[in-house]
């Protein structure tokens, strides 16, 4: 049972058994389809407040210490930008809908594309009575002239024509509801669009839970499938494309790309007579082989206050046709001065974004993506910089992986790996991951061969490691470094992102020199990759995490932490203890951010490679590059901000759409420290290494930022240095 329908549940008193016989299916599909048009001859319409957030996110692996990938316990969402909706909402029986946005705020990681600009109609669906139901992400028209295709709109199981495009199974009864005095039983069925579906027309293969007295829809979930429809002159012959579209195709093919659109809604009685939306979820994901994340287009509503006007003359047929627009409806905002006044907020922004994860749809997803089926093994990296990368150490990396899920054949079983060579080292380098997950428990076994970055206390889209390298921007140290793990994953909390991970392995680290002097298309040149000590190594995880999305510093609201202890026994011996939190909440107008990380070794000895080290721009604002070494350090950022009431319409510019400018001043402090134990000074004396900072380091900035944060422009100053106010610019929305 889906997060949100359980806690449409809890609004009941719920009870787990009913003496009645269930109806058996023909009949209950009768009632079904009779109750598709009943609001036809008795519901005249309603109104409702509602909220809506849309979002573009990237669930992907977790980038944490132990982190496994392609599973739920090491899955995160990074939202890049979050948008917030209030709206009224007017239906009425004859068709008309309107969805009027009365407050509008957006919170971004880095300057995007306004959500908005991918649609320019209602985003929510008014009632789950009639014929069809139209979507966002399938209502669009596309191509122009005689080219032109007319929209489609998602077929209802028990319209009209439901019977000439599903299949049905299931009946039973699930459950029984108690509303006051009235038992309420609900019953299942399972729908699935027949194979010859006709061109122009989508459907949902999921399941339906209707009440199964009256047959009025409770809840529908399900992904949508459908084929294109045929162009407006009625022309259904395939077209020749253009070049650039055939290039486009195959790429995607090559690159195994899978898009799926999914539903989810629910809603509530409403006066004893009528189900009307109380949450609705939308959501289209596309998954390509270049990476193990999905890009997500979501949005997520809900409803409240909804008022039902019955129809003053029920004497119309029993079997009348309930309105049924001709197109999407179009979305109106009210005047800019409305948005602005706008504080009725129900929910913090980011909070329906977050409370829900791609993955709630695995079990509906397209087969390539189920858990269940025959054996399957496709082209599949975990994230891009597999493929290729380029910097000081290997210089240009080209690399391929594979997948290998044994579904049924062993359930939970899937084994992948990527290989690739380093061409400047000439070095082959990759992995090789064997996973089984037993849904709250996953167990690894793992080999790899890898050149892993040495950096501290920096934020984790801080560095452009691999991509920027291209560029002459490489701002990390390298160490090679095999490893062989076995491990157990725990996942605590599926919503809060909670796990336990321990690891247990055998290490090897080696020192590696620059190879190339800086990047292809940059005259820049790259830093001296920083000493390192060789040896092999017993190594010991452990490591708690709550919160992946927030760690992430995505643009969701809430709170993420992260402490992990590991511990190396062998030629090189260490014992590192890292943590981290980070917070971001709105109250109103005004936005809060905070991030504080700290490390430290334990013990009398430690790698080179494990200090703790501190600087430079992402990492402390005014100190030099890495300038403080030493044996525990942190750091801690926190910013404050106020949204303007101005300029707060999301921009349009064509087909484009930006957020809303809505200028925020804000005001951000740093602070950090490193310090060295006694053990640890002769080495960073030798090497010409500053021991420690030896007190707090401060800087503070102030800025204007724009879209939702992630742009910002300022002066920022480092107290500890003397140095003047220097400008400050950002290109993210960074903690």
């Amino acid at each position: 049972m889906s997060y949100m329908f359980s806690h449409a549940l809890l609004a009941f008193a719920f009870a787990t058994t009913d003496s009645t016989a269930p109806p058996s299916l023909d009949s209950l599909l009768a009632r079904a389809r009779r109750a598709a048009h009943r609001p036809a001859t008795a519901l005249r319409g309603y109104d409702a407040q509602g909220e809506t957030e849309l979002s573009l996110l990237l669930n992907t692996p977790a980038d944490l210490p132990g982190a496994v990938a392609g599973t739920r316990a090491g899955t995160m969402e990074v939202a890049a930008i979050v948008e917030q909706l209030a709206s009224r909402v007017a239906w009425r029986g004859d068709g008309t809908y309107a969805q009027h946005v009365i407050g509008y705020r957006s919170q971004a990681l880095q300057l995007s594309y306004s959500t908005l600009s991918l649609f320019r109609h209602a985003v929510v669906v008014p009632v789950l009575y009639g014929d069809r139901w139209w979507l966002f992400y399938a209502a669009d028209t596309v191509g122009s002239g005689a080219k032109r295709r007319p929209p489609s709109a998602l077929v209802s199981p028990f319209g009209l024509d439901g019977g000439s495009t599903y299949d049905f199974s299931g009946g039973d009864t699930v459950a029984t509801l108690m509303v006051g005095t009235r038992r309420i039983p609900l019953a299942r069925i399972v729908v699935s669009p027949k194979p010859d579906l006709p061109p122009g027309r989508l459907a949902v293969e999921g399941e339906v839970v209707v009440d199964a007295e009256r047959g009025d829809i409770v809840r529908l979930r399900g992904r949508v499938i459908g084929r294109a429809a045929p162009s407006a002159t009625g022309d259904t012959t395939p077209r020749r494309r253009s070049l650039a579209r055939r290039i486009a195709g195959s790429t995607a093919g090559l690159a195994g790309v899978v898009v799926a659109g999914y539903v989810e809604f629910e809603n509530q009685e409403i006066d004893g007579r009528w189900w009307l939306p109380r949450a609705q979820r939308i959501e289209l994901q596309v998954q390509t082989g270049m990476g193990d994340g999905r890009a997500v287009l979501r949005s997520v509503s809900r409803f409240r206050d909804v008022r039902a006007e019955a129809a003053r003359d029920t004497t119309l047929a029993g079997d009348a046709r309930l309105g049924q627009p001709s197109a999407p409806m179009p979305m109106t905002f009210a005047a800019g001065d409305s948005l602005r006044a706008h504080r009725a907020w129900q929910r913090e922004i980011g909070r329906g974004t977050g409370e829900v994860m791609a993955t709630d749809f695995d079990d509906v997803a397209p087969i390539r993506l189920r858990r269940d089926g025959p054996p399957v093994l496709r082209p599949q990296l975990r994230r891009p910089t597999e493929f290729v990368r380029y910097d000081k150490v290997q210089g240009f990396y080209l690399g391929f992986g594979a997948q290998w899920r044994a579904r049924d054949l062993a359930p939970g079983l899937q084994v992948r790996g990527n290989a690739g060579l380093a061409t400047a080292e000439r070095t082959a380098r990759g992995n090789v991951e064997a996973t089984l997950d037993r849904g709250a428990n996953v167990w690894l076994a793992r080999v790899e061969r890898s050149l892993a970055s040495t950096n501290d206390l920096v934020s984790p889209y801080a560095e452009l490691v691999g991509i920027g390298g291209f560029f002459g921007l490489d701002d990390a140290d390298y160490v090679h470094r095999d490893r062989v793990q076995a491990g157990w994953t725990r996942l605590l909390d599926d919503r809060a992102g909670a796990a336990l991970r321990v690891e247990l392995g055998w290490g090897r680290d080696a020192p590696r020199a620059n190879n190339v002097g800086g990047g292809p298309f940059s005259r820049r040149t790259f830093r001296p990759n920083r000493p390192a000590d060789g040896g092999h190594y017993v190594s010991t995880l452990v490591s708690l995490d709550v919160g992946r999305a927030v760690l992430s510093q995505g643009a969701q609201s809430g709170i993420g932490a992260q402490l992990s202890v590991e511990r190396g026994d062998g030629e090189l011996t260490f014992t590192r203890l890292d943590a981290r939190v980070v917070t971001r909440r709105q109250w109103g107008p005004v936005v809060a951010t905070g991030r504080v990380q700290g490390a430290a070794l334990v013990g009398s000895d430690a790698p080179l490679q494990r200090l703790i080290e501190l600087g430079g721009p992402t990492a402390l604002p005014g100190a030099a590059y890495k300038a403080f070494t030493g044996t525990r350090g942190a750091v801690s950022r926190a910013t404050l901000s106020y949204v303007l009431p101005i300029l707060s319409q999301p921009l349009r510019f064509g087909e484009l759409g930006l957020p809303a400018l809505a200028p925020t001043p804000s005001i951000g402090v740093t602070a950090g420290f490193v310090e060295s134990a006694p053990w640890a000074l002769g080495r960073l004396s030798a090497l010409g290494w500053a021991a420690g900072s030896q007190r707090v380091l401060g800087a503070v900035d102030v800025r204007m930022r724009f879209f939702g944060g992630g742009v910002s422009i300022g002066a920022g100053r480092a107290f500890y240095t003397g140095a003047p106010w220097r400008a400050v610019v950002s290109f993210g929305g960074d903690l």
